[in-house]
């Protein structure tokens, strides 16, 4: 017996139909329900208006419950097989929509969905002409000023007190805001077990009153970037989910660092050994023995192959964990909008996947940015930023591993200059990382820098333990957004067992007059 609640409750349905003219309607539909007394829950829709931005949608898991047309076009029919597939991995609920039930064509797609869907909640058949359009528009195409008959708001509670039974999806926990759980750093392969020790972390988090809605990962999440160390990693999220620290559909972003691509064999790929005449003045040497030897990138089909082998075991373990099979995408970036409404998007930057070795007198290669690719990269990242067309008080959450001081100077040049070139759009940012193992916060005008690194002072600390924090983000979507970072910090606990504590925070607000970040003050 499916239980209805006392009070109202936000739920989220993702409607998949390509026919852009009953958007109107789905809208008309779902306000009606909303407003109506009987209505146990607030329907909020989302309505992708693309096959990109249903994809999009899904991953997001933040829908209890999926309306699928079964009538698609020939652009969303070739994405059919994409969808349903995300659908089925995450069991979404479902129900399937037809104009006509009766339709061969209809019934052939309805019968492959539900095969394929075999193991997912199937919560009915809604003809549309008489489950949603008819209340809401007459036979002339006029709308309907009533309220909505008793019978569909019954099976609307059903379907939605149902599809919350199940549980497969995700929503924040606060309306105005999300609390972020940053980890950086964690060197799977290398640290202590008792140091990344969930239960611990679970209790440091209960003390401090920190619940997260949000992982981001910014890198360095292994130390070799081995199979069995994300499977360490791997091991370490679940963990977290079963002791409450991460809500199990909660929404991951990640980049890598430089020890999570299997940077040795990585590299190696990407290299040949080559002896070359050095050249003074203009005029080449002929003296044998001053040949320049140095090492040279290389591109063919077997380095090709080498790369994809070197970053295959990251590349898995982001899959796992986000349900995207692109962690490394050919773009270069993931700019991340299904959040939008909630008043943030997300920029993956994965700036390891664009250095290549330099050139080095020594045999051992040295990192440095391909310039052309990173440039190339840049300026996809502002196109599709610009073509986003966010709302203004959008949060831009962006995530770099970090930069290096010992790098050479076009590795942290480029990346001011990618960051220039978004601050351009005037959207309040944060920039999350890590790397260095030294705790940062750094205003630039409308931009944030958060380095994220163990709150312990010692250097030997800082370069041996995990950083872990929480970054909670309050009246997003407003000109009043204000950032709080707590970073936890580690203390000695019985038995040798150790314990995590909520460090002092750090919080921010975002000026109203000159729309720039202020460091307002500390708090405990």
């Amino acid at each position: 017996m499916t239980n209805i609640p006392d009070e109202k409750e936000r739920i989220t349905v993702l409607v998949i139909d390509d026919d852009r003219d009953r958007d109107e309607v789905y809208e008309e539909f779902f306000s009606k329900f909303a407003s109506d007394p009987s209505g146990c829950y607030l329907i909020v829709p989302r309505i992708p208006k693309t096959p990109k931005e249903a994809v999009a949608a899904l991953l997001s898991r933040e829908a209890a419950l999926v309306v699928l047309d079964l009538r698609l076009d020939q652009l969303w029919e070739a994405h059919a097989e994409t969808l349903i597939g995300i659908m089925r991995d995450q069991r979404t609920p479902v129900a399937l929509l037809s104009m006509d039930f009766n339709d061969p064509v209809v019934s052939g797609r309805a019968q492959r969905a539900l095969s394929s869907l075999r193991d997912v909640p199937k919560l009915g058949f809604l003809p549309y002409m008489n489950s949603i359009y008819g209340h809401c528009r007459d036979a002339n195409g006029a709308k309907r000023p009533d309220a909505l008959p008793e019978d569909p708001v019954i099976i609307w509670n059903l379907m939605c007190a149902e599809a919350k039974n199940h549980g497969h999806y995700w929503t924040p926990r606060r309306h105005d805001g999300i609390t972020m759980f940053h980890l950086t750093d964690t060197h799977f392969g290398a640290m202590k077990p008792d140091l990344v020790n969930a239960v611990a972390i679970a209790n440091g988090a209960k003390r401090g009153n920190l619940v997260a809605d949000f992982l981001i990962w910014t890198g360095d999440i292994t130390e070799h970037g081995l199979p069995e160390e994300f499977r360490l990693a791997q091991k370490f999220v679940d963990e977290l989910r079963n002791v409450g620290v991460l809500e199990p559909f909660c929404p991951i972003a990640m980049c890598p660092g430089n020890h999570d691509l299997c940077r040795p064999l990585a590299l190696a790929s990407k290299l040949e050994w080559i002896e070359e005449d050095a050249e003074r003045d203009g005029k080449r040497r002929r003296d044998e023995s001053k040949k320049r030897r140095a090492w040279r990138v290389k591109d063919d089909a077997v380095n090709g192959d080498l790369w994809e082998y070197g970053t295959q075991p990251y590349r898995e373990f982001f899959t796992c964990l986000t349900g995207d099979r692109a962690p490394l995408p050919s773009d270069g970036y993931r700019f991340l909008t299904q959040w939008v409404h909630y008043g943030f998007a997300v920029l993956e930057f994965p700036i390891e996947a664009h250095i290549v070795p330099t050139r080095s007198d020594q045999h051992q290669p040295k990192p440095f940015i391909d310039e052309a690719l990173f440039k190339a990269v840049t300026e996809r990242v502002i196109t599709v930023i610009k073509n986003s067309k966010l709302a203004e008080t959008t949060c831009l959450i962006v995530l770099l591993h970090g930069r290096d001081p010992d790098q050479p100077d076009t590795y942290a040049r480029r990346t001011d200059e990618l960051m220039t070139r978004v601050m351009e759009f005037g959207y309040p940012t944060i920039v999350v990382g890590g790397h260095e193992h030294l705790r940062d916060h750094v205003i630039h005008h409308r931009r944030l820098t958060i380095i994220g690194a163990p709150a312990d002072e010692s250097k030997a600390d800082r370069l041996t333990l995990p950083s872990i924090g929480f970054i909670r983000l309050s009246n997003l979507g407003t000109t009043s957004l204000t950032c709080e970072v707590t970073p936890l910090s580690k203390s000695a606990g019985d038995r040798g067992v150790t314990n995590w504590d909520s460090a002092k925070s750090r919080r921010f607000e975002l000026s109203s007059r000159s729309k720039n970040w202020d460091d307002v003050s500390q708090v405990s």
